[in-house]
C-alpha cells in the first residue's frame, strides 16, 4: 500500500529540525505505524486551492 500525504508547511516539517522530522512529524508518524511506504507532496506556503489542485493530479496519477 501507498500513501500520498500533501498539504502546507505542518506537512512538510516546518518548524523541526530536519533530523528530528522522521521522529515528529505526522506522515511519517502515520507511514511507520502502519508500515506503509508514503509521498509527501506538501509544499511550503501552499493555498488551499493548490492543495486540491495538487491532490486531484496525484489521484489521477493512479499511484496512491
Amino acid at each position: 500500500m501507498k500513501v500520498c500525504f500533501n498539504g502546507c508547511s505542518f506537512t512538510v516539517g516546518e518548524g523541526f529540525p530536519i533530523e528530528q522530522r522522521d521522529t515528529f512529524v505526522y506522515d511519517r508518524l502515520v507511514s511507520n505505524y502502519f508500515n506503509i511506504e508514503r509521498t509527501n507532496i506538501a509544499k511550503e506556503g501552499s493555498s488551499n486551492y493548490t492543495i486540491f489542485m495538487r491532490s486531484a493530479d496525484a489521484i489521477k496519477s493512479k499511484l496512491y
